[in-house]
């Protein structure tokens, strides 16, 4: 039998400063803390990460002005 799951990551300048909102507000629930990143479940097969965006291997991008 396999298994499927799935995992999305955001990227942030501070991943410290949004953490109370994923787990306080949100519920998430922190399954592992890679000090660059955090990953929690959010269902029992899918998860959520939120990364160091100046550490990470990709970089946080400001957001993109319109017109």
């Amino acid at each position: 039998m396999t298994k499927d799951y799935s995992i999305t990551f955001f990227y942030y300048p501070d991943i410290h400063a949004v953490t109370d909102f994923y787990e306080t507000v949100l519920g998430f629930e922190l399954v592992l803390d890679q000090g660059l990143a955090r990953i929690y479940r959010i269902a029992p097969n899918s998860y959520f990460g939120i990364v160091d965006g100046n550490r990470g291997h990709l970089k946080h991008q400001e957001k993109a002005r319109c017109c």
